[in-house]
């Protein structure tokens, strides 16, 4: 399928076609897939220049090329293992700079954004938020992704509950000195301001 038939069959479909919708999504996937998959199976079953051209191929594929690798992992030696692992760290860490250099201006950003509609009750509201919020919430997310998910939600949360200029003063923490504040402390000094 071509990309101008993709946008054909997304502009047929009606708003509450999940079904035909959720068809095109697997059929996108599956015809997505099927060659990187078929290089990622040659890598793994092949020798000599064969496996080196399709190791080639999914080098430069870059971001494309992670999943092709990461499947095959089962099915080769551990030196080939690290070969893959290699290229799907180089991989990512292109697309995590990718990202980050694409959220980063976003810091700078005050626009406030409007608040989402929930269909039904709900515990508790989130706070209005900003641009340059919810980039940092990303980025803190993407950048700092060691960090346990307990500590990870308590510390959005605790942003979140921070007043504007508070926030302005996490954000240019991040952006002045690429620290992350602690959020989670009990101190009433609030990370020492």
């Amino acid at each position: 399928m071509t990309g101008k038939e993709a946008l054909k069959r997304i502009a047929a479909l009606k708003r509450h076609e999940w079904d035909q919708l959720e068809a095109l999504i697997r059929q996108v996937v599956d015809e997505a897939r099927a060659p990187l998959e078929a290089v990622g199976e040659v890598w793994a079953t092949h020798s000599g220049d064969e496996r080196r051209k399709a190791a080639c191929v999914l080098r430069a594929l870059e971001e494309l090329g992670i999943r092709a690798w990461l499947n095959r992992f089962g099915q080769v030696p551990a030196t080939e293992r690290l070969e893959a692992a290699e290229a799907v760290i180089d991989s990512y860490r292109v697309v995590q700079e990718r990202l980050t250099n694409a959220l980063r201006p976003l810091l700078d950003d005050t626009t406030p954004l409007p608040l989402p509609a929930w269909p039904g009750p709900i515990e508790e509201r989130r706070p209005a938020t900003r641009v340059c919020d919810e980039a940092y919430l990303l980025l803190r997310q993407l950048l700092k992704a060691d960090e346990r998910q307990m500590t990870a939600l308590e510390s959005e949360r605790a942003f979140l509950l921070q007043t504007d200029p508070e926030r302005d003063r996490t954000i240019r923490r991040y952006k002045d000195k690429q620290e992350w504040a602690d959020l989670t402390a009990d101190d009433d000094g609030k990370d020492g301001r």
